[in-house]
């Protein structure tokens, strides 16, 4: 990708993300400036939301190919629920296809460059074998570890002894919510006059968002933007239709 069509991708992205919630932004970052620090959550919303609209026409079609090779397997995979055999085959049809075109492009189709091939992409082979071995990918993918491994830096108050004051922050934690739920449990009224907040049990719901359905007893709890969501106008429509057309949407 040329440093123009970089930039454009970056402008794109950066606008994008004042017109979504505070919670997804994180996942609008540049990826040319922070691929390094992006995690498995970021790769999946910029192969399944970004990175269709913002690759099309910045990088040559036949890499482009791949790209949508990936996002159409992740599609299949990347998702909760239950897969056909059907579903499998195709999705393992599309990662075939990616290593097919990176090997006779990026490494020229030579047998002696084999060797040197990137391990991650001989690895998508095994993505469809691994499920049908241990079921879907959303029972074993590593976000919530992920999310976990997040909040440990902000507890740890001595950098000259970091795991003593990390262990001590995460047991002050955990027993301060130990206490609270027995509290809010089985002594509601007393714990409600001791801390001043109401009795829990009310519904809580983020302000500014609404439920959908409103009657299920699943509730899924909308955000609202930050700002008002911007028309797509001049690069971003063009390559919005592009991506679209190659959908044959």
């Amino acid at each position: 990708m040329s440093a123009a069509a970089s930039d454009a991708a970056g402008r794109e992205i950066r606008a994008a993300r004042m017109t979504i919630p505070r919670l997804q932004a994180r996942s609008l970052r540049d990826v040319k400036v922070h691929h390094k620090s992006y995690e498995a959550s970021d790769w999946m919303y910029f192969i399944l939301s970004t990175g269709e609209a913002v690759l099309s026409g910045s990088i040559p079609d036949v890499y482009f190919q791949m790209f949508m090779s990936l996002c159409h397997a992740c599609r299949l995979l990347i998702r909760p629920g239950q897969l056909s055999r059907a579903e499998l085959l195709v999705a393992d049809d599309h990662l075939k296809k990616l290593c097919e075109v990176c090997h006779l492009t990026v490494y020229r189709n030579s047998f002696h460059l084999v060797p040197v091939c990137r391990f991650p992409i001989a690895a998508l082979l095994k993505i469809v074998p691994n499920i049908c071995s241990c079921g879907p990918a959303w029972i074993s993918w590593q976000f919530p570890t992920e999310r976990q491994i997040g909040t440990l830096p902000d507890p740890i108050g001595s950098r000259s002894e970091p795991h003593p004051s990390l262990t001590n922050a995460i047991h002050a934690k955990y027993q301060a919510e130990l206490i609270k739920t027995f509290g809010e449990t089985f002594c509601p009224d007393k714990w409600a006059d001791a801390t001043g907040m109401p009795i829990p049990g009310a519904e809580k719901r983020r302000k500014g968002s609404f439920s959908v359905p409103p009657d299920a007893d699943e509730q899924v709890h909308l955000l609202l933007p930050r700002t008002v969501p911007c028309e797509l106008l001049d690069t971003e429509l063009e390559h919005l239709k592009t991506a679209l057309n190659l959908e044959e949407v």
